[in-house]
């Protein structure tokens, strides 16, 4: 039936109405499908969902703009960055396409052309014996890139029904691991390669892991002095952190100043695991990987936690002098990152381990400069006072930073892409997906261009002006066409 149109106000404080110029797939309409808005072209990245708007497809409407296309009116204003991309999905798994839109809101009087693409999928029947705790299994796909590949691969997740049901839908063809990711399954593990249309695993049979006991032990540091923020884990695959099983440590006292920490992993299933001491502050531990079987109860692990005191000085390379108080350290070492101001920094019970330790110092006026091991000169310790790692660090004046060149999908780097600054050829971006930028002054404008991509702008950088938001790291974001 027709509906009157909604007022141009409120539409444009919505989300984004679309209009399609498209042809259905066979046996196919508007009611079969499934239409989402997303900040970034679809890429299964992760096991989460990636946060989108979704709504459905409407048939043509008299009342509309354009009475006889099928269109779509997201209700929620989508909060993304100039561009989205809207995704039509079919609810049989079988077809999709889809379309960059400039705007996320109001009305788009011009209609998005779109042909729809075969969508990939794999099923597999995977029956539940009788007798087994769970009612179904989780699975992984993950994609297998060549070594050394920095790309970030595909992951997919899905769980089969109490049916033997698995599917995985809309998949990129190529190579893949299939895994079992579960407490209640023995490891299950196959190499595949997802082709275009149906891929059938035909039968796959698990075998349940019942519950047999827990896990109990304590863990120390040789210092018997460390208490930083760490957790214990059980897992299938080797140092995976937050896995199936999972405790947090809390390091105490245990009577005789010597600090400890307790754990206990309960209902833990039958089969070898992998227990891995995972500490944030990037302390690295001998004893921090191995496996156990439950039950367990006199697991005992020594951490190794020999600390330094880091210090960073920055001077002006000109004078050698001190940088002043507006100065600024941004540091990380393991997942621990943080930001001190000023030109002497001093960060103490940090791990003896300057390949593990990067920084990068920047001062107004100067050109920022990453530090890494070889910057960091060790002056010993005694039997009182840890080791000290101290870098001198001099800045030159003028304008710097570094372009992150990122997939906008994937977040993978792209290697050579062409910069230019203020119209001259200054560069190509490399293996990481990196370009150092170093002028004596802020440039008026960039460009980032490669063959088969487009430039699309960024939290920092505007492909429209190509100017330079804060740094010193600018991200530079590209789209496949």
């Amino acid at each position: 039936t027709a509906q009157a149109p909604l007022p141009i106000e409120l539409l444009a404080a919505c989300g984004p109405t679309c209009f399609f110029e498209l042809e259905f797939p066979a046996g196919l309409s508007f009611a079969d499908f499934d239409v989402r808005l997303l900040g970034r072209r679809p890429f299964p990245g992760s096991f989460y969902p990636q946060d989108s708007i979704h709504a459905a497809l409407r048939a043509p409407n008299a009342a509309t703009l354009h009475p006889q296309l099928p269109w779509v009116r997201f209700g929620m204003q989508a909060h993304l960055l100039g561009m989205g991309f809207v995704e039509l999905r079919s609810r049989d798994g079988r077809w999709h396409a889809g379309s960059w839109i400039e705007n996320p809101r109001g009305i788009h009087a011009d209609p998005l052309k779109i042909a729809f693409e075969g969508a990939n999928w794999l099923v597999a029947h995977v029956p539940i014996p009788a007798g087994a705790a769970a009612v179904g299994a989780a699975f992984r796909l993950i994609e297998r890139l060549p070594e050394g590949s920095k790309q970030h691969p595909r992951k997919y997740s899905a769980s089969s029904s109490a049916q033997g049901e698995l599917r995985f839908d809309f998949l990129e063809p190529g190579e893949y691991r299939l895994f079992t990711h579960s407490r209640d399954w023995f490891p299950f593990e196959r190499d595949i390669t997802i082709v275009p249309g149906a891929n059938d695993q035909g039968t796959i049979a698990l075998v349940p892991r019942p519950e047999v006991g827990s896990i109990r032990g304590t863990i120390e540091s040789k210092s018997g002095k460390y208490e930083g923020a760490c957790h214990v884990s059980l897992s299938n695959t080797p140092f995976e952190h937050d896995a199936i099983f999972d405790h947090s440590l809390d390091f105490e006292d245990d009577g005789t100043g010597r600090l400890v920490a307790a754990f206990e992993l309960e209902n833990v299933t039958a089969g070898e695991w992998f227990l891995y001491v995972h500490c944030h502050d990037g302390f690295v531990h001998t004893q921090s990987l191995r496996t156990v079987i439950a039950p367990a109860d006199d697991v005992h692990i020594v951490l190794e936690d020999l600390s330094a005191t880091v210090e960073i000085v920055l001077l002006d390379a000109t004078s050698g002098e001190l940088l002043g108080e507006d100065s600024v350290v941004t540091w990380q070492v393991g997942e621990a990152n943080d930001r001190a101001d000023g030109p002497r920094v001093e960060l103490a019970l940090m791990p003896d381990s300057p390949e593990r330790i990067t920084f990068l110092a920047e001062a107004p006026g100067y050109r920022p400069r990453r530090g890494t091991a070889a910057d960091f000169e060790r002056i010993p310790g005694s039997e009182t006072s840890p080791a000290r790692l101290r870098a001198v660090c001099k800045l030159d004046r003028g304008f710097g930073g570094v372009l992150l060149v990122r997939d906008r999908s994937s977040g993978s780097p792209i290697d050579g892409a062409e910069i230019f600054i203020d119209g001259a050829l200054a560069g190509t971006s490399n293996a990481d997906g990196e370009f150092w930028i170093e002028l004596t002054a802020r440039p008026e404008r960039i460009r980032v261009a490669k063959n088969g991509w487009r430039w699309v702008s960024s939290e920092n950088v505007d492909s429209k002006t190509g100017r330079l938001g804060d740094g010193p790291e600018f991200y530079a974001a590209m789209e496949r066409l």
